[in-house]
């Protein structure tokens, strides 16, 4: 039996319905605590799962973006300032392929300008609340 993997290039962050402009690469990253218990009766470390931490970070060449339908620098730096709220989705939009929904806020803004080479951009989100496992519908 044939395995599809999914492509990178085909997984887009999205922040309130709108990709990000000229995005490269991105990681998402989910993070369980952990609370220890310990007793004079206990030999060993006993764990008990806590709550969940999520975040995403991406990267991006820098530019002005004419389409309404892209987050640019520009507009992501205007959340950022604004200290507010965004929906995020992180899929590929292939019906069928998993996709991951939550609210974050836009936490980290950085510009990288090195002579003779194209500006870049990365940026972070920070969870608030869950983040949400489905697949793409038809």
């Amino acid at each position: 039996m044939a395995v599809a993997f999914y492509e990178g290039k085909l997984f887009r962050i999205k922040v309130g319905g709108k990709t990000i402009f000229h995005e490269t690469d991105f990681k998402l990253s989910s993070t369980l605590d952990f609370k220890e218990l310990a007793s004079k009766d206990l030999t060993s470390k006993q764990r008990t799962p806590g709550d969940l931490d999520w975040n995403i970070s991406c990267s991006s060449l820098i530019g002005n973006t004419i389409l309404a339908a892209q987050e640019d620098a520009a507009t992501l730096y205007a959340k950022h300032v604004a200290k507010v709220p965004v929906d995020i989705e992180f899929t590929t939009d292939a019906t069928g392929d998993m996709v991951f929904t939550g609210e974050a806020f836009v936490s980290q803004f950085d510009l990288d300008a090195t002579n003779d080479d194209v500006a870049k951009g990365s940026f972070s989100f920070v969870g608030n609340g869950d983040l949400s496992l489905g697949v793409v519908g038809p």
